[in-house]
C-alpha cells in the first residue's frame, strides 16, 4: 500500500537492497554497520582445513581454496553485518550471479552501491547443518567433490548436508558448543480483559529461532519470530503454559511457567439511558440520560460505564479517566438485548474517543457516525498525543457501521498541496475502529482489538496509524499488539492496517467485500512502519479491483525484520495475493516470508515502488489454484526465491523468468528452465479439483494423497519450517511442495450422515441430504479408525458456527457461514492423529458470524484416511 505522505504511486530508486528472506536459514551477526564491530577469524571447513585467499592475493576474480590454517591474514575472514564475508577488504563472490552448481567462487570488489548491504552473490548466510548458503544462487559453499587436499578449489553446489560443505563462520559457536538455551520465565499475572504480553529470551544455538507455545490464556496468542506473546485474556483461572524456542539446527529449548488470570477489581457503575426522561445521577435507578454527562465525569480505576441495551444515544462519547492494570475501566452495556447504539451523528470526530488514557474496555457497543457527505470520521478511536506510553487498551465485541469516512484517495486534479493533504489524510485516518499517534513518543502497551464487526462504512476498518506528517513511522512502536477475530465487510477500502507496531500479531480476522465505493490504492490485511508483523489464519475474499494493489496482502513502507505471512486463506481477490512495496518509504532492510497459505482464484504477485529497494521475498510452501485465469507476477525483483510450491494454471501458462525457482511443482504451467527440479506431474491432490469454499478450515482438499510426487521432494535449504497449514510438523530435511507438510494420506473413505454409527443429541432434522440443526448445544459424535479426519456440511447466509472435538481436546471454531449457499463442501480437516481409532464431537455453539441471517449447523458426513 502507497502511504498517505507519498503521493501518486511512482517508481523510486531507494539506495538499499536486503538479503534474502529465508525463515529459516541464519543471517550474518546483524551487528551495526562498522566493520570494527563485525567478528573475524578463520573459517574452518571439511577436513579441519581453512577457508583461504590463494596466494595472499587481492586482485579481483582470485580463486578460493581450502587450505591447512596456519593463521595468516589470508584465512582472517571478517562477517559482516552487510552478509558479507570479507579478506583484505575483498569479498566472497560468485562470479556473473551464476546460479550454477559447481560455479567456483573468487574474491572481488565489494558491491556497496546499496549500503548498508551488499548484492546477493556476495551475500552468505549461514544454514542448517552447518552450511554457508549464498543468498544470489540459494546454492551451499562447497569443496569440490569433497577434497580436502590443500588448494582445492571452492564452489557452491546444492545443498546437501554433508562434510564438503560444513563450515564454522567466525563470531560462531564450533559444533558442540553453546547450546540452545532459553532463560527462565516467571509466573505471570494479568487481569481478564486488559491487553498484555512480554517477551522471553533464548541464547545460543545455530541460525535463527522460531516460537511456540502451549497452554496459554484463552485470548492470548504469540508472535513465531521473537516470542513476543500478547492479547487480553477472555477468562479467569490458572493454568500451566509451556514457551518453546527451535534453531535451525533442529535444537529446541522449552521452559514451563504459571500463568494466573485473575478477575478485575471493580469500583463504582455508572448507568446511562439515553430514553429516560429525566437526567438522574448516574445510578442504575436513576441513570444519566446523555452522552454529555458521562461525558463530563472522570471515571477512577474499577469503574464502569454502562449503557442501558436496546437504547440509542446521539453524540459523542468522549469519557475522562484512566484504569490501572489490575482495576480496568469497561465501557460497555447493562440489561438485556440488543447493543445500545452511540449515533455520531455525522460527528466528524469519532463517535467514541478515548484520548491519552490507559487500561480501558471498550466492548457490547453498536457505534454508527452516518453524514450525507465524506469526512474525517470514525466510530471508535483511541487518540494519544501527549508523547507519552500508555496501556492497556482493549477494544472487543462491538459493531461498528454507517460511519460515513472518507473514501477518495486522490484529490482532483490541479488541487493545490493542502488539497492534496487532506485527501490523503481523511482516507487514512478514517476508521471503524482506529488507534492513533500523531505525535510522536506516543505509544501503546498492550493493545487488543479483537471480535468486532466493522461494515457498511467508508474508510478502514480497523486501523493503527501514527505520525502522517513523517512518513507513519513513529519511531516509538506501539508493544504487543494482537489484531483478531475481527469480520469488515462491505467498505471502502482496507479492511485491517497495523502501523508503527513491534512485533503485531493479525490472527483469525475475515474480511469480505472490500471496494464497494470510493477510490483509492487498498490491501485486505497488512502493515506499515511495523517490527516483525506477523498475519495468519486470516481469510480476505472478493476485494473488488480500483485503481491499484486490491490484493489480499501487503508488506508496505518503513518496515523492518521480517513481515510474514503463513496459514491464511483467500481468494476470489481482484488484485491477487499480495503486494509488495517495502520501497514506498523508508530504506530499512525488510524481508518478506510468504509462507503455508492457500491461494483460490487470486492469480497476481503485484510489486510496487520498489525500484532499487530489492526487498528480499520467500514464497514457499503454498498453493496457488489458478486454473480460472492466468497468473501475472508483476515486477518482482530478481532475490525472490519461489521454493516448494504447488502451481496450478491453465493450459500453458507461464511464469517470468528472472526468479529464482527451486523445486515447485507447475499444474498447467511449462515449468521454468531455471528450476532445477521442476515438476509438472500431478501432485495427487486429496480432492483433485482443489475446491474450496468459504472458511480458513475448509481447504483440506489441497492436501496430498500418499504416492504423491509432491511428497519428500521439496529442497531442505529452508531449514526449520515450523508448522504446515493445518498444524502438522515438517521435516526440514524432506519437505513436502505445497502447504501440506504431514504424511501422505490413504484415499478417504466417505461416510453418510445417516449412518448408524453417528449419535446425534438434541433437535436435529433431516431433508436434503443432510442433519441440520438450529439448537445450540446439539452435537454429533461418532468415532473413527484412521489418522485424518473431514467433515462436510453445507454453507450459506444462514451458517451457524460449531465447534469439533477430537479425543476431548480443546473445541476448536467452524465457521458454516458463506455469502451464497453451497452443500456437501469440506468445512473441516484435522491435523494428522495418531494412527488408531478416535472419538469426534461436532456441536452447535449458539454463535453465528456477525453477518449471518440464520443459525443452522448441517452436517453431510465425514471422511477418513
Amino acid at each position: 500500500m502507497q502511504h498517505p505522505a507519498r503521493g501518486p504511486r511512482r517508481r523510486r530508486l531507494f539506495q538499499a537492497v536486503t538479503a534474502l528472506a529465508v525463515t529459516a536459514l541464519s543471517l550474518l551477526p546483524a551487528a551495526p554497520a562498522a566493520q570494527a564491530a563485525d567478528p573475524s577469524g578463520p573459517v574452518t571447513g571439511p577436513g579441519g582445513k581453512c577457508l583461504d585467499d590463494a596466494g595472499a592475493s587481492t586482485a579481483n576474480g582470485n580463486p578460493v581454496q581450502l587450505y591447512d590454517c596456519n593463521g595468516t591474514a589470508a584465512q582472517t575472514w571478517t562477517a559482516g553485518a552487510d552478509r558479507a564475508l570479507r579478506v583484505f577488504g575483498k569479498c566472497l563472490t560468485v562470479p556473473g550471479s551464476s546460479t550454477a552448481p559447481g560455479t567456483k567462487v573468487v574474491l572481488y570488489d565489494c558491491d556497496t552501491r546499496y549500503a548498508p548491504v551488499v548484492l546477493p552473490p556476495q551475500e552468505w548466510v549461514a544454514g542448517p547443518n552447518g552450511s554457508i548458503v549464498n543468498l544470489g544462487s540459494m546454492l551451499c559453499l562447497d569443496s569440490t567433490n569433497g577434497s580436502t587436499a590443500n588448494g582445492n578449489p571452492i564452489q557452491i553446489w546444492p545443498c546437501n548436508g554433508t562434510a564438503s560443505q560444513t563450515w564454522n563462520l567466525p563470531g560462531t559457536p564450533p559444533p558442540g558448543g553453546a547450546p540452545l538455551s532459553m532463560n527462565a520465565i516467571p509466573a505471570q499475572s494479568a487481569t481478564a480483559g486488559v491487553a498484555t504480553g512480554f517477551r522471553p529470551a533464548a541464547a545460543g544455538g545455530t541460525g535463527k529461532y522460531q516460537w511456540s507455545a502451549t497452554g496459554l490464556p484463552a485470548g492470548v496468542s504469540m508472535n513465531y519470530i521473537d516470542g513476543t506473546t500478547m492479547g487480553a485474556p477472555t477468562a479467569t483461572g490458572s493454568s500451566t503454559a509451556t514457551v518453546t524456542v527451535t534453531d535451525d539446527a533442529g535444537a529446541s529449548a522449552s521452559r514451563t511457567f504459571t500463568w494466573t488470570v485473575n478477575a478485575p477489581q471493580t469500583a463504582t457503575s455508572w448507568y446511562v439511558d439515553c430514553s429516560a426522561a429525566a437526567n438522574g445521577p448516574g445510578t442504575q435507578a436513576a441513570p444519566w440520560n446523555s452522552l454529555a454527562t458521562a461525558g463530563a465525569h472522570v471515571f477512577q480505576p474499577g469503574d464502569q460505564l454502562l449503557l442501558k441495551s436496546g437504547s440509542t444515544c446521539n453524540g459523542q462519547l468522549a469519557p475522562q479517566g484512566n484504569g490501572t492494570a489490575t482495576a480496568p475501566i469497561r465501557l460497555g452495556s447493562y440489561g438485556t438485548g440488543a447493543k445500545p447504539v452511540i449515533n455520531g451523528g455525522g460527528l466528524q470526530d469519532a463517535a467514541v474517543k478515548l484520548t491519552n488514557q490507559s487500561y480501558w474496555i471498550v466492548e457490547n457497543l453498536e457505534v454508527t457516525n452516518s453524514a450525507p457527505t465524506e469526512a474525517l470520521r470514525s466510530g471508535i478511536n483511541a487518540y494519544y498525543t501527549d508523547g507519552r506510553p500508555h496501556a492497556g487498551i482493549t477494544i472487543r465485541n462491538n459493531d461498528v457501521h454507517d460511519v460515513t469516512g472518507w473514501s477518495r484517495r486522490d484529490a482532483p486534479a490541479g488541487s493545490d498541496q493542502a488539497t492534496q493533504s487532506l485527501y490523503l489524510n481523511n482516507y487514512y485516518l478514517s476508521h471503524g475502529i482506529g488507534v492513533d499517534t500523531p505525535v510522536r513518543g506516543s505509544l501503546v502497551q498492550g493493545l487488543a482489538i479483537v471480535d468486532n464487526h466493522v461494515h457498511d462504512l467508508r474508510g478502514v476498518g480497523v486501523g493503527i496509524y501514527g505520525d502522517q506528517a513523517h512518513g507513519n513511522n513513529n519511531e516509538e512502536r506501539h508493544q504487543n499488539v494482537r489484531v483478531a477475530g475481527n469480520t469488515v465487510n462491505d467498505i471502502s477500502q482496507d479492511a485491517v492496517v497495523i502501523s508503527v507496531s513491534d512485533a503485531p500479531l493479525a490472527e483469525f480476522n475475515t474480511a469480505d467485500h472490500l471496494g464497494a465505493v470510493g477510490s483509492g490504492v487498498f490491501a485486505g490485511i497488512w502493515g506499515w512502519g511495523d517490527t516483525n508483523p506477523t498475519f495468519q489464519y486470516n481469510e480476505v475474499s472478493r476485494i473488488l479491483r480500483t485503481t491499484d494493489d486490491s490484493t489480499a496482502w501487503d508488506c508496505d513502507g518503513y518496515l523492518r525484520g521480517t513481515c510474514t505471512y503463513q496459514y491464511n486463506y483467500e481468494h476470489d481477490n481482484a488484485g491477487g495475493i499480495i503486494t509488495q512495496c517495502t520501497g514506498c518509504g523508508g530504506s530499512e532492510a525488510t524481508r518478506i516470508v510468504f509462507r503455508q497459505n492457500v491461494s483460490v482464484n487470486d492469480c497476481r504477485i503485484h510489486q510496487q515502488g520498489n525500484a532499487g529497494h530489492l526487498a528480499s521475498f520467500l514464497f514457499h510452501n503454498n498453493v496457488i489454484d489458478c486454473r480460472n485465469k492466468a497468473f501475472d507476477l508483476q515486477e518482482t525483483p530478481a532475490n525472490t526465491v519461489m521454493a516448494d510450491n504447488v502451481f496450478y494454471g491453465p493450459a500453458g501458462a507461464t511464469l517470468p523468468a528472472g526468479l529464482q525457482y527451486k523445486a515447485n511443482t507447475y499444474v498447467g504451467f511449462t515449468a521454468p528452465a531455471s528450476d532445477p527440479q521442476g515438476s509438472t506431474a500431478d501432485p495427487k491432490l486429496v480432492d483433485a479439483n482443489g475446491t474450496a469454499p468459504y472458511g480458513i478450515r475448509s481447504v483440506g482438499g489441497y492436501q496430498l494423497l500418499t504416492g504423491s510426487p509432491a511428497l519428500g521432494s521439496g529442497t531442505p535449504v529452508l531449514g526449520n519450517r515450523g508448522k504446515d497449514y493445518w498444524g502438522n510438523p515438517v521435516n526440514p530435511a524432506a519437505p513436502h511442495r505445497g502447504a501440506f507438510g504431514g504424511a501422505g494420506l490413504a484415499t478417504p473413505v466417505r461416510t453418510d450422515d445417516s449412518a448408524a454409527g453417528i449419535g446425534y443429541t438434541g433437535a436435529w432434522s433431516t431433508g436434503g441430504g443432510v442433519h441440520s440443526t438450529t439448537a445450540p448445544g446439539a452435537s454429533a459424535a461418532f468415532t473413527f479408525a484412521g489418522s485424518t479426519l473431514s467433515l462436510f456440511g453445507s454453507q450459506g447466509t444462514g451458517g451457524a458456527i460449531a465447534s469439533v472435538s477430537i479425543d476431548g481436546g480443546p473445541a476448536v471454531d467452524v465457521n458454516l457461514y458463506a455469502p451464497s449457499t453451497s452443500t456437501g463442501q469440506r468445512v473441516y480437516t484435522s491435523p494428522q492423529l495418531p494412527s488408531g481409532t478416535h472419538t469426534v464431537t461436532l456441536t452447535h455453539t449458539g454463535r453465528t458470524d456477525p453477518r449471518a441471517v440464520g443459525a443452522t449447523v448441517a452436517l453431510d458426513g465425514y471422511a477418513v484416511s
